[in-house]
Protein backbone atom coordinates (compact mmCIF):
# COMPACT_ATOMS: atom_id res chain seq x y z
CA UNK A 1 0.00 0.00 0.00
CA UNK A 2 1.14 3.51 -0.99
CA UNK A 3 0.62 6.95 -0.03
CA UNK A 4 -1.79 8.17 -2.85
CA UNK A 5 -4.70 6.17 -3.97
CA UNK A 6 -5.24 4.31 -7.01
CA UNK A 7 -5.40 6.02 -9.99
CA UNK A 8 -9.04 5.40 -11.46
CA UNK A 9 -11.11 7.78 -13.61
CA UNK A 10 -13.31 8.74 -11.08
CA UNK A 11 -10.76 9.11 -8.08
CA UNK A 12 -8.23 11.08 -10.61
CA UNK A 13 -10.59 13.22 -12.15
CA UNK A 14 -12.91 14.29 -9.39
CA UNK A 15 -10.75 13.93 -5.76
CA UNK A 16 -8.79 16.21 -4.17
CA UNK A 17 -7.54 13.80 -1.17
CA UNK A 18 -5.44 11.59 -2.89
CA UNK A 19 -2.85 11.35 -0.39
CA UNK A 20 -3.54 8.78 2.26
CA UNK A 21 -2.37 6.82 5.38
CA UNK A 22 -3.18 3.59 6.54
CA UNK A 23 -2.85 3.14 9.59
CA UNK A 24 -3.70 -1.21 9.68
CA UNK A 25 -3.89 -3.87 7.11
CA UNK A 26 -7.87 -4.69 7.34
CA UNK A 27 -10.93 -3.17 9.18
CA UNK A 28 -12.87 -5.17 12.27
CA UNK A 29 -15.51 -3.78 11.46
CA UNK A 30 -17.09 -5.96 8.50
CA UNK A 31 -19.77 -3.61 7.57
CA UNK A 32 -21.79 -5.60 4.53
CA UNK A 33 -21.51 -2.87 2.33
CA UNK A 34 -17.41 -2.56 2.69
CA UNK A 35 -15.58 -1.54 -0.53
CA UNK A 36 -12.34 -2.61 0.65
CA UNK A 37 -13.49 -5.95 -0.04
CA UNK A 38 -12.49 -5.60 -3.38
CA UNK A 39 -9.12 -4.40 -2.68
CA UNK A 40 -7.68 -5.87 -0.06
CA UNK A 41 -5.13 -8.52 0.17
CA UNK A 42 -5.63 -9.37 3.87
CA UNK A 43 -8.40 -9.73 6.04
CA UNK A 44 -5.63 -9.93 9.08
CA UNK A 45 -6.05 -6.47 11.38
CA UNK A 46 -1.62 -5.62 11.81
CA UNK A 47 -0.10 -2.23 12.09
CA UNK A 48 1.93 -1.10 8.71
CA UNK A 49 4.63 -0.35 10.19
CA UNK A 50 6.51 -0.07 7.00
CA UNK A 51 3.93 2.53 5.78
CA UNK A 52 4.09 4.56 8.87
CA UNK A 53 7.82 4.85 8.40
CA UNK A 54 7.70 5.56 4.78
CA UNK A 55 4.91 8.50 5.97
CA UNK A 56 7.37 9.74 8.46
CA UNK A 57 10.03 10.29 6.02
CA UNK A 58 8.15 11.75 3.78
CA UNK A 59 6.34 14.67 6.00
CA UNK A 60 10.08 15.30 7.00
CA UNK A 61 11.12 16.08 3.70
CA UNK A 62 8.15 18.15 3.05
CA UNK A 63 9.17 19.96 6.14
CA UNK A 64 12.70 20.48 5.05
CA UNK A 65 11.94 21.79 2.04
CA UNK A 66 9.18 24.03 3.42
CA UNK A 67 6.08 22.61 0.70
CA UNK A 68 2.85 22.35 1.36
CA UNK A 69 0.96 19.34 0.78
CA UNK A 70 -2.87 18.45 0.19
CA UNK A 71 -4.15 16.85 3.12
CA UNK A 72 -3.29 13.55 3.95
CA UNK A 73 -6.53 11.57 4.59
CA UNK A 74 -6.51 8.75 7.47
CA UNK A 75 -7.61 6.68 6.17
CA UNK A 76 -9.75 5.74 2.83
CA UNK A 77 -10.95 2.13 3.58
CA UNK A 78 -10.03 1.41 7.02
CA UNK A 79 -11.23 2.82 9.87
CA UNK A 80 -8.00 4.27 11.80
CA UNK A 81 -9.65 3.52 15.17
CA UNK A 82 -11.47 -0.12 14.96
CA UNK A 83 -10.57 -1.33 18.30
CA UNK A 84 -7.41 -2.74 17.22
CA UNK A 85 -6.24 1.05 17.93
CA UNK A 86 -6.23 0.22 21.80
CA UNK A 87 -3.02 -1.58 21.87
CA UNK A 88 -0.97 -0.03 19.33
CA UNK A 89 -1.87 3.30 19.19
CA UNK A 90 -0.49 3.92 15.74
CA UNK A 91 -3.05 6.55 14.80
CA UNK A 92 -2.21 8.59 17.47
CA UNK A 93 1.24 8.43 16.14
CA UNK A 94 0.09 9.75 13.16
CA UNK A 95 -1.60 12.32 14.64
CA UNK A 96 1.54 13.90 16.67
CA UNK A 97 3.38 13.22 13.56
CA UNK A 98 0.75 15.75 11.80
CA UNK A 99 0.99 18.23 14.68
CA UNK A 100 4.52 18.31 14.85
CA UNK A 101 5.13 18.64 11.23
CA UNK A 102 2.47 20.72 10.40
CA UNK A 103 0.46 18.60 8.14
CA UNK A 104 -3.10 19.02 7.43
CA UNK A 105 -4.97 16.08 7.98
CA UNK A 106 -8.51 14.66 7.04
CA UNK A 107 -9.22 12.05 10.10
CA UNK A 108 -12.20 9.94 8.43
CA UNK A 109 -14.11 8.09 11.33
CA UNK A 110 -17.49 6.05 12.55
CA UNK A 111 -15.81 4.78 15.52
CA UNK A 112 -16.15 6.96 19.05
CA UNK A 113 -13.16 5.65 20.30
CA UNK A 114 -11.21 9.09 19.36
CA UNK A 115 -13.23 11.19 21.75
CA UNK A 116 -10.80 9.62 24.70
CA UNK A 117 -8.37 11.80 26.20
CA UNK A 118 -5.12 10.05 24.89
CA UNK A 119 -6.38 10.78 21.30
CA UNK A 120 -8.42 13.91 21.67
CA UNK A 121 -6.00 16.05 22.86
CA UNK A 122 -4.16 15.42 19.61
CA UNK A 123 -6.71 15.93 18.17
CA UNK A 124 -8.11 19.27 19.65
CA UNK A 125 -4.57 21.08 19.20
CA UNK A 126 -4.53 19.82 15.39
CA UNK A 127 -7.69 21.78 15.17
CA UNK A 128 -6.65 24.87 17.55
CA UNK A 129 -3.70 24.93 14.29
CA UNK A 130 -6.33 24.52 11.63
CA UNK A 131 -5.08 21.57 10.83
CA UNK A 132 -7.61 18.87 11.13
CA UNK A 133 -10.70 18.36 9.41
CA UNK A 134 -12.90 15.06 11.48
CA UNK A 135 -15.16 13.61 9.11
CA UNK A 136 -17.56 11.45 10.24
CA UNK A 137 -19.36 8.64 8.58
CA UNK A 138 -22.99 7.91 9.41
CA UNK A 139 -25.29 5.58 6.82
CA UNK A 140 -28.65 5.64 8.48
CA UNK A 141 -30.51 7.17 11.17
CA UNK A 142 -31.79 4.08 12.53
CA UNK A 143 -30.11 2.39 15.37
CA UNK A 144 -30.98 -1.22 14.23
CA UNK A 145 -30.05 -0.84 10.77
CA UNK A 146 -26.98 0.18 11.88
CA UNK A 147 -26.21 -2.81 13.50
CA UNK A 148 -27.01 -4.86 10.52
CA UNK A 149 -25.25 -3.57 7.94
CA UNK A 150 -22.09 -2.18 10.20
CA UNK A 151 -22.24 -4.93 12.74
CA UNK A 152 -18.86 -4.44 14.87
CA UNK A 153 -19.00 -0.25 14.60
CA UNK A 154 -20.60 1.66 16.58
CA UNK A 155 -24.32 3.12 16.27
CA UNK A 156 -25.31 6.15 14.78
CA UNK A 157 -26.59 7.50 18.21
CA UNK A 158 -23.02 6.52 19.81
CA UNK A 159 -21.50 8.49 17.07
CA UNK A 160 -23.72 11.30 17.55
CA UNK A 161 -22.96 11.91 21.29
CA UNK A 162 -19.36 11.75 20.13
CA UNK A 163 -19.98 14.36 17.46
CA UNK A 164 -21.22 16.32 20.69
CA UNK A 165 -18.14 16.32 22.63
CA UNK A 166 -15.93 16.91 19.49
CA UNK A 167 -18.01 19.91 18.67
CA UNK A 168 -18.01 21.63 21.92
CA UNK A 169 -14.25 21.74 21.57
CA UNK A 170 -14.72 23.92 18.38
CA UNK A 171 -13.12 20.62 16.33
CA UNK A 172 -14.55 21.11 12.22
CA UNK A 173 -16.96 18.06 11.79
CA UNK A 174 -18.21 16.79 8.52
CA UNK A 175 -20.80 14.23 7.85
CA UNK A 176 -20.11 11.91 5.51
CA UNK A 177 -23.60 10.60 4.84
CA UNK A 178 -22.87 7.89 3.13
CA UNK A 179 -23.01 5.43 1.15
CA UNK A 180 -26.75 6.11 0.27
CA UNK A 181 -28.55 3.11 0.44
CA UNK A 182 -32.00 2.75 -0.63
CA UNK A 183 -34.29 1.41 2.17
CA UNK A 184 -31.64 2.81 5.12
CA UNK A 185 -30.13 6.56 4.34
CA UNK A 186 -33.95 7.45 3.03
CA UNK A 187 -36.15 6.47 5.38
CA UNK A 188 -38.58 8.91 7.25
CA UNK A 189 -36.16 9.73 10.27
CA UNK A 190 -33.45 11.32 8.06
CA UNK A 191 -35.24 14.50 8.65
CA UNK A 192 -34.84 14.40 12.78
CA UNK A 193 -30.96 13.47 12.02
CA UNK A 194 -30.51 16.45 10.11
CA UNK A 195 -32.22 18.34 12.44
CA UNK A 196 -29.33 16.54 15.71
CA UNK A 197 -27.17 17.36 12.88
CA UNK A 198 -27.88 21.40 12.69
CA UNK A 199 -27.97 21.40 16.52
CA UNK A 200 -24.90 19.88 16.93
CA UNK A 201 -23.45 22.75 14.01
CA UNK A 202 -21.94 20.11 11.73
CA UNK A 203 -20.27 22.17 9.20
CA UNK A 204 -20.57 19.60 5.91
CA UNK A 205 -22.97 16.80 4.90
CA UNK A 206 -21.42 14.66 2.11
CA UNK A 207 -22.86 11.79 -0.02
CA UNK A 208 -22.30 9.64 -2.24
CA UNK A 209 -24.53 6.19 -2.95
CA UNK A 210 -23.55 2.73 -2.62
CA UNK A 211 -21.63 0.05 -5.39
CA UNK A 212 -21.94 -2.88 -4.74
CA UNK A 213 -22.25 -6.13 -6.85
CA UNK A 214 -25.24 -7.90 -7.49
CA UNK A 215 -25.31 -10.34 -4.67
CA UNK A 216 -25.80 -7.34 -2.36
CA UNK A 217 -28.13 -5.59 -4.59
CA UNK A 218 -30.26 -9.23 -3.80
CA UNK A 219 -29.30 -9.20 0.18
CA UNK A 220 -30.40 -5.65 0.79
CA UNK A 221 -33.32 -5.80 -1.12
CA UNK A 222 -34.28 -8.81 1.32
CA UNK A 223 -33.22 -6.45 4.58
CA UNK A 224 -34.78 -3.11 3.71
CA UNK A 225 -37.68 -1.33 2.91
CA UNK A 226 -37.85 0.51 -0.48
CA UNK A 227 -37.63 -2.89 -2.49
CA UNK A 228 -38.88 -0.99 -5.83
CA UNK A 229 -36.11 0.53 -6.45
CA UNK A 230 -33.91 -2.84 -6.08
CA UNK A 231 -36.31 -3.79 -8.46
CA UNK A 232 -35.11 -1.44 -10.79
CA UNK A 233 -32.11 -1.80 -13.50
CA UNK A 234 -28.84 -0.27 -11.14
CA UNK A 235 -26.07 1.72 -13.43
CA UNK A 236 -22.56 0.29 -14.31
CA UNK A 237 -20.14 1.82 -12.32
CA UNK A 238 -17.73 0.49 -14.66
CA UNK A 239 -16.46 3.03 -17.58
CA UNK A 240 -14.54 1.99 -20.62
CA UNK A 241 -11.77 -0.79 -20.56
CA UNK A 242 -12.01 -0.22 -16.71
CA UNK A 243 -11.95 -3.07 -13.87
CA UNK A 244 -15.18 -1.85 -12.02
CA UNK A 245 -17.57 -3.65 -14.79
CA UNK A 246 -19.11 -6.17 -12.13
CA UNK A 247 -20.39 -3.28 -9.71
CA UNK A 248 -23.28 -1.46 -9.74
CA UNK A 249 -24.96 1.64 -7.98
CA UNK A 250 -28.40 2.74 -8.27
CA UNK A 251 -29.96 4.38 -11.34
CA UNK A 252 -29.85 7.85 -11.73
CA UNK A 253 -32.83 9.10 -10.96
CA UNK A 254 -33.13 7.84 -7.20
CA UNK A 255 -29.83 9.20 -6.67
CA UNK A 256 -30.76 12.48 -7.60
CA UNK A 257 -34.32 12.69 -5.82
CA UNK A 258 -32.53 11.48 -2.95
CA UNK A 259 -29.62 13.79 -3.38
CA UNK A 260 -31.67 16.52 -3.57
CA UNK A 261 -33.62 16.13 -0.79
CA UNK A 262 -30.53 15.74 1.33
CA UNK A 263 -29.33 19.27 0.19
CA UNK A 264 -33.08 20.86 0.19
CA UNK A 265 -32.07 19.61 4.07
CA UNK A 266 -29.40 20.82 4.03
CA UNK A 267 -30.07 24.09 3.11
CA UNK A 268 -32.46 24.38 5.53
CA UNK A 269 -30.39 23.70 8.58
CA UNK A 270 -28.12 25.67 6.58
CA UNK A 271 -24.83 23.17 6.60
CA UNK A 272 -22.93 23.02 3.57
CA UNK A 273 -23.55 20.35 0.99
CA UNK A 274 -21.49 18.28 -1.41
CA UNK A 275 -21.45 14.58 -3.26
CA UNK A 276 -18.65 12.36 -3.52
CA UNK A 277 -17.37 10.98 -6.87
CA UNK A 278 -20.66 12.12 -8.28
CA UNK A 279 -19.77 14.70 -10.58
CA UNK A 280 -23.25 16.77 -9.42
CA UNK A 281 -21.41 19.88 -8.81
CA UNK A 282 -24.68 21.84 -9.54
CA UNK A 283 -26.29 20.61 -6.42
CA UNK A 284 -23.33 21.62 -4.29
CA UNK A 285 -23.39 24.38 -1.40
CA UNK A 286 -19.49 23.87 -0.07
CA UNK A 287 -17.21 25.59 -1.39
CA UNK A 288 -15.42 21.89 -2.39
CA UNK A 289 -16.57 18.34 -1.66
CA UNK A 290 -13.89 17.25 0.74
CA UNK A 291 -14.69 20.04 3.50
CA UNK A 292 -10.92 21.38 3.16
CA UNK A 293 -12.04 24.97 3.11
CA UNK A 294 -12.87 24.11 6.49
CA UNK A 295 -8.73 23.82 7.05
CA UNK A 296 -6.56 26.91 7.64
CA UNK A 297 -5.93 27.44 4.04
CA UNK A 298 -2.68 28.61 4.32
CA UNK A 299 -1.57 25.18 5.30
CA UNK A 300 -2.32 23.05 2.57
CA UNK A 301 -2.59 23.23 -1.25
CA UNK A 302 -4.95 21.41 -3.92
CA UNK A 303 -4.87 19.92 -7.23
CA UNK A 304 -7.20 20.47 -10.44
CA UNK A 305 -9.88 18.40 -10.66
CA UNK A 306 -13.43 18.49 -12.99
CA UNK A 307 -14.66 20.85 -10.40
CA UNK A 308 -12.71 23.72 -11.44
CA UNK A 309 -12.94 22.62 -15.05
CA UNK A 310 -17.50 23.07 -14.11
CA UNK A 311 -16.54 26.31 -12.76
CA UNK A 312 -14.69 27.19 -16.39
CA UNK A 313 -17.54 25.29 -18.32
CA UNK A 314 -20.24 27.03 -16.68
CA UNK A 315 -18.90 30.55 -18.25
CA UNK A 316 -18.03 29.33 -21.64
CA UNK A 317 -20.05 26.28 -22.35
CA UNK A 318 -17.15 24.07 -23.29
CA UNK A 319 -15.25 21.48 -21.22
CA UNK A 320 -12.02 22.98 -21.31
CA UNK A 321 -8.66 20.90 -21.45
CA UNK A 322 -5.72 20.34 -18.84
CA UNK A 323 -4.01 23.50 -19.65
CA UNK A 324 -6.81 25.76 -19.93
CA UNK A 325 -7.71 24.94 -16.02
CA UNK A 326 -4.12 25.85 -15.38
CA UNK A 327 -4.11 29.15 -16.55
CA UNK A 328 -7.42 29.57 -14.81
CA UNK A 329 -6.33 28.04 -11.99
CA UNK A 330 -2.34 28.60 -11.72
CA UNK A 331 -1.71 30.42 -8.56
CA UNK A 332 -0.30 29.08 -5.35
CA UNK A 333 -3.20 27.25 -4.52
CA UNK A 334 -2.47 24.73 -6.69
CA UNK A 335 -0.12 21.62 -7.42
CA UNK A 336 0.77 20.66 -11.33
CA UNK A 337 3.31 19.95 -13.91
CA UNK A 338 6.72 20.81 -12.80
CA UNK A 339 5.36 22.30 -9.74
CA UNK A 340 5.74 18.47 -8.58
CA UNK A 341 9.16 18.08 -9.59
CA UNK A 342 10.10 19.16 -6.48
CA UNK A 343 8.15 16.68 -4.32
CA UNK A 344 9.48 13.65 -2.41
CA UNK A 345 8.91 10.89 -5.03
CA UNK A 346 6.89 8.71 -2.82
CA UNK A 347 3.86 11.33 -3.88
CA UNK A 348 5.17 12.98 -6.86
CA UNK A 349 4.73 9.55 -8.20
CA UNK A 350 1.20 9.15 -8.00
CA UNK A 351 0.21 12.64 -8.19
CA UNK A 352 1.70 12.77 -11.70
CA UNK A 353 0.19 9.36 -12.28
CA UNK A 354 -3.43 11.08 -11.18
CA UNK A 355 -2.48 14.31 -13.15
CA UNK A 356 -1.79 11.92 -16.16
CA UNK A 357 -5.22 9.95 -16.23
CA UNK A 358 -7.07 13.10 -15.44
CA UNK A 359 -5.63 15.24 -18.77
CA UNK A 360 -6.57 12.27 -20.83
CA UNK A 361 -10.02 12.22 -19.16
CA UNK A 362 -10.59 15.76 -20.49
CA UNK A 363 -9.94 15.03 -23.91
CA UNK A 364 -12.53 12.29 -24.06
CA UNK A 365 -15.95 14.30 -23.59
CA UNK A 366 -18.41 11.35 -23.58
CA UNK A 367 -16.30 10.03 -20.81
CA UNK A 368 -15.93 13.24 -19.07
CA UNK A 369 -20.08 13.49 -18.87
CA UNK A 370 -20.36 10.24 -17.44
CA UNK A 371 -18.01 10.84 -14.31
CA UNK A 372 -19.55 14.88 -13.84
CA UNK A 373 -23.03 14.73 -15.47
CA UNK A 374 -22.78 18.38 -14.62
CA UNK A 375 -20.70 18.82 -17.46
CA UNK A 376 -23.22 17.74 -19.84
CA UNK A 377 -25.72 21.00 -19.55
CA UNK A 378 -25.69 24.19 -17.97
CA UNK A 379 -28.53 23.76 -16.46
CA UNK A 380 -30.04 21.81 -13.45
CA UNK A 381 -28.38 18.87 -13.30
Amino acid sequence: MSLTVNVSSYISSLCYSVLRIEPYTSCSYSCIYCYAKWYRNTNTVKPQYNLISEFKKCILKLRELKLKTIPFRMATLIDPFQPIEDKYRISRYVLKLCLENNIPLILNTKSITYTQKVWFKLISELSNKGLLLLQVTIVTPSDNISRIIEPNAPTTSERLKAIEKTLSENIPVAIRYQPLIPGASDIDSVKDLFSQFKALNVRQVIVESIRCLEDDILFLKGMLENRWVYDLIWESYALKNEGEARLRRPPLKWRLETFKMIRDLSVKFNIDFATCKEGLFSLHTARNCCGIHLLDEEKYVLRPTLYEAWIIYRKTGKIPYYDEIIREFGGDKYIYGEKLRIYPKVLRDGLKAHEKRFMKILINEEITKRIASSLSTRGSI
